[in-house]
Order: structure tokens, then C-alpha cells, then sequence
């Protein structure tokens, strides 16, 4: 008979997990993934009782189908077009937390254009971008309204530059080739195309799209359901890792602890190279709203990539964050 410890401490819970209780999840496994990096490092699921099944997946699209079914439990997602059309045709999903923000001055993904055309004066601002090259990791998503608030302030749109889909590992070479003139990028490539000499950041995502959600994890409906004791105690370990790297990354503690686990994880190629990322952090407390997502929306409907803004009020569900953050003792002092 499977084991009923219970490993958090917690006492008259409704559904007790059994200890390894296993977790089916994906994810990109990029730095937005900092606090399951953390918390997977730490033993934080561990000390849940659970044990997390990972996976990379190329593009959080591709999470979606499965995490309809119930076959995923967790992923993490991006705001898009392809997922609120999904969730207006009635696919069954919960948005459960943040992970990243565009927290102001937190620089953590940027436009750089190649620096041979700045050092010429061939690109001075934004404006002397039209007609040139962009490249976006995924046009129709978050990058290409980034793109959108970036470029309207200088009279242009998206018909006025050429936009290039690339893997954002691709980008550094694009850009020494001079295949591309700019390119949006994030870390830890943004530090690498400055480290290498072959672009500078002249927009920065934070100033141009402030406090805009970029990455956030999911629910299957199943598992928010039928499997609420494990879900809650999921997210105790993910707050648990977002509060790891408040207190050691954004409060100065102990920087090189997360930095460190970066390296380990290949997400930075050295530890010199991740003192100079610039990480982007979640909500310490893992909330999250419907308003985080209405300017993305209004963005894809100016564009024409989505009908209507679609209503989100059955499909965000907090009660395992706040559930979360009572268990961990209230909510997080950030000062």
C-alpha cells in the first residue's frame, strides 16, 4: 500500500499524496523556468512528495493538445493568439501563476540591432529601422507585440520592417553573418550579442511593455480537479523556488547561488557570463489576473491574429497560489 506521509507538515488535508507522486510536465527549460530550476535543485518537490517528470519541448504550443487531455499536468505557456483562440473553442485549461515579468528596469530581453550599422550611424533610433530586418523567436505571440509597442512610437508598424522566425540560438550567428539588422532577444543571448560585439540593445522590453506577464505556468483541468492535494503542494514548491530567487537574486543575498544553478543547468554558459544576465523575476505571492493579459489581446486584435478579446475569468484560477502562500506563512515581504 503506497505510502501516506505527508511531507510538507500540512495536517487534515482532503486528499493525501502518497510519497513520489509523479508530475508530467514541459516547459521550454529556459531562464524563465528559474524558480523550477531552483526548486528542483533545492528538493522543494521533493519535500512535497513529488517527483517531476520533465520535459523540453520546443514550443509551448505544443503543450496545449496534451495538457487538454490531462495527459500533461503542468506547463508553462506564453501569452498568444493560438492559446486564447484554444481556450475560446472550449479547451480546458488553468493559468495557475505567473513565472516572468516585465518588472521596470528589470532588462531582461531587449531589440539589439547589429553594431556595425550603429557604429556607422546607419541605425540611430527606432525609426531607422523601416525596412530593415527583424528576427523574433515566434511572430504571433508576445514577441511580435513587444515589436508592436516598440516600433509605434516612431510612426512605424509591422508592415514597415521584415520580420525573420528564428530559434533564438540561431540569432548570433544571423546576426555575424549580417543575414539579419536586429533581432529580439533575450538571455542569456542578449549578453552574448553584446559580449561578442554583434549588436546592442536600443529598446528594452521592460520600458516599452511594463509589468506585462511573459511566462506563466498551467493546469490541466484533471489535474486542478481530480488531483487538487498534489497541485496545491506543486505550487508550494514553485513559490518556494520564486522566493529563493527574491531573497538570493533580487534582494543581493547570495546572487551567485542562482547564478550558479544557471550554469548547472546550461542556461548560461559560465558563471562570468550569468553575472551579467539580467533575469527577469515572477510575483513572489504567484499572482496573476485577467488584466495582465489585456493589452497582449488588445494588441493581437488590432493586428487582426485573434477575433475578440476572449474572457479569462473561468480559465485563471488562483486558489493554488493563494493556498501556496498561506502554507508558506503569508505573503512575501519584498522590501
Amino acid at each position: 500500500m503506497a505510502s501516506t506521509e505527508n511531507p510538507s507538515g500540512d495536517v487534515g488535508t482532503a486528499d493525501m499524496v502518497p510519497i513520489n507522486t509523479p508530475i508530467r510536465m514541459q516547459t521550454l527549460q529556459n531562464t524563465a523556468d528559474i524558480a523550477l530550476f531552483i526548486a528542483t535543485r533545492l528538493g522543494y518537490f521533493e519535500e512535497q512528495g513529488l517527483v517531476v517528470d520533465w520535459e523540453r519541448v520546443r514550443s509551448a504550443a505544443d503543450t496545449i493538445p496534451s495538457l487538454s487531455t490531462g495527459a500533461l499536468d503542468v506547463a508553462a505557456g506564453g501569452s498568444s493568439p493560438g492559446l486564447f483562440n484554444a481556450i475560446q473553442r472550449g479547451v480546458n485549461i488553468r493559468i495557475v501563476t505567473d513565472k516572468t515579468r516585465n518588472a521596470p528596469g528589470s532588462y531582461g530581453s531587449s531589440f539589439a540591432v547589429r553594431q556595425d550599422l550603429l557604429d556607422s550611424g546607419a541605425v540611430r533610433s527606432v525609426a531607422d529601422l523601416k525596412g530593415r530586418t527583424i528576427s523574433s523567436t515566434t511572430l504571433r505571440s508576445t514577441t511580435g507585440a513587444y515589436l508592436y509597442a516598440a516600433l509605434t512610437p516612431a510612426g512605424l508598424g509591422l508592415s514597415d520592417v521584415e520580420v525573420v522566425e528564428l530559434p533564438a540560438a540561431d540569432t548570433l550567428a544571423a546576426l555575424a553573418n549580417r543575414k539579419i539588422d536586429a533581432a529580439f532577444v533575450f538571455e542569456p543571448f542578449q549578453t552574448l550579442v553584446q559580449q561578442q560585439g554583434l549588436a546592442t540593445p536600443i529598446v528594452w522590453i521592460s520600458d516599452v511593455y511594463p509589468n506585462s506577464v511573459t511566462n506563466f505556468l498551467m493546469y490541466s483541468s484533471q489535474f486542478a480537479t481530480e488531483r487538487p492535494e498534489a497541485a496545491r503542494r506543486f505550487m508550494i514548491a514553485h513559490l518556494k523556488g520564486a522566493r529563493y530567487f527574491w531573497d538570493a537574486y533580487l534582494k543581493g543575498r547570495d546572487r551567485d547561488a542562482v547564478l550558479n544553478i544557471l550554469v548547472d543547468y546550461k542556461l548560461a554558459p559560465s558563471l562570468e557570463v550569468a553575472r551579467q544576465m539580467h533575469l527577469s523575476p515572477g510575483d513572489p505571492n504567484g499572482q496573476i489576473r485577467p488584466e495582465d493579459f489585456a493589452a497582449d489581446q488588445q494588441i493581437f486584435v488590432t493586428l487582426g491574429w485573434l477575433d475578440q478579446v476572449v474572457d479569462l475569468e473561468g480559465v485563471i484560477d488562483q486558489r493554488f497560489a493563494r493556498q501556496a502562500v498561506e502554507a508558506l506563512g503569508g505573503p512575501y515581504p519584498r522590501e
